[in-house]
C-alpha cells in the first residue's frame, strides 16, 4: 500500500485491516456447502443414545447404541456438568430413521 497518513492508518487498525497488506482480520471465511461431504457424515441411531459427554465418561463411541443393560444402569446417571449420560431421541430429522439421500 502507498504511504498513508497516520489517521488513515489508525482508522484501518481499528477496523481490523492490516495497513501493510490490506487484509481484514474480521472477515469470516465462508465455506461452501458440499453435498458429497454431508453424505459421508454419520448420524446417531434412533432410540437411546449416549450424549457426547456421557460417551466420553463411559469410554465408548458417541455413535454406539447402548444395550438394554446399559440403559437400565445409566438411565438416571449424570455427567459432571449435570447433563445426562444417555437420552432418548425420536425426532426423524435428528436420526438415521429417514436419511435424505439422492443416490
Amino acid at each position: 500500500m502507498a504511504e498513508q497518513s497516520k489517521p488513515q492508518i489508525m482508522r484501518w487498525i481499528l477496523q481490523g485491516i492490516n495497513p501493510k497488506t490490506g487484509a481484514n482480520k474480521y472477515k469470516k471465511e465462508v465455506r461452501k456447502y458440499k453435498p458429497a461431504v454431508d453424505e459421508d457424515r454419520k448420524a446417531k441411531p434412533v432410540g437411546y443414545r449416549f450424549t457426547d459427554a456421557g460417551a466420553k465418561k463411559e469410554g465408548v463411541s458417541k455413535y454406539k447404541k447402548p444395550t438394554k443393560a446399559e440403559v437400565e444402569a445409566l438411565k438416571n446417571k449424570k455427567v459432571r456438568g449435570g447433563g445426562k449420560v444417555i437420552y432418548r431421541e425420536t425426532r426423524k430429522n435428528k436420526t438415521d430413521v429417514s436419511p435424505k439421500s439422492k443416490k
